[in-house]
């Protein structure tokens, strides 16, 4: 389901099961054309092409074979690198536990692994839309505080890589107030 289809179709809240719902932001951009249609970024670019092409180029005409290992080595480092790319972010709410932050690596299309961080309701204070400056920019985030008064509280950045636009933010933020939220 998309609560926001039209202007933000990266945006997805999906029903996982009773009491799991899962707000996901791809890492995508609509494209200018006014299609509506989602563009995401070739896992190599043109120089990305370039670069191996050098690297296996300079390794067949000038490298003897014993320096074949370092080329592959400094191949394996750059597909590596690209399949760092973050593909989504989520944010899992579990009715009477807690929250889940995940953010998903891998090429476009292909998610390789996931980071997790759960942070349990028992230490849950509060959700607030917040704004920093970049450059000439104002960015929005949602955080989620958290904390006990031994510890202090902590703030954690929901969508941290992606940061998406803030009516996006502002349909999570509406749906996770403590009086619209049941039993939670």
């Amino acid at each position: 389901m998309h609560p926001l289809p039209h202007q933000h179709p990266e945006f997805q809240r999906l029903e996982l099961a009773s009491g799991v719902i899962e707000y996901r932001v791809g890492n995508c951009t609509v494209a200018k054309d006014g299609s509506g249609n989602l563009m995401t970024k070739s896992w190599l670019s043109k120089v990305d092409l370039v670069f191996v092409a050098a690297i296996l180029l300079t390794a067949r005409l000038f490298a003897p074979k014993v320096v074949y290992g370092f080329w592959a080595v400094v191949l394996a480092i750059f597909i590596y690198s690209k399949s760092q790319r973050i593909l989504w972010e989520s944010l899992i709410v579990v009715q009477s536990h807690g929250f889940q932050l995940e953010t998903w690596r891998g090429f476009p299309n292909i998610p390789l692994w996931s980071s997790r961080r759960f942070l349990p309701l028992s230490d849950f204070q509060g959700i607030l839309i917040n704004e920093g400056f970049y450059g000439w920019e104002t960015r929005y985030y949602l955080v989620l505080a958290y904390g006990t008064e031994a510890t202090g509280t902590r703030l954690h950045v929901v969508f941290e890589n992606i940061l998406p636009r803030l009516p996006v933010l502002v349909e999570i933020y509406r749906e996770l107030q403590p009086s619209e939220r049941p039993s939670v």
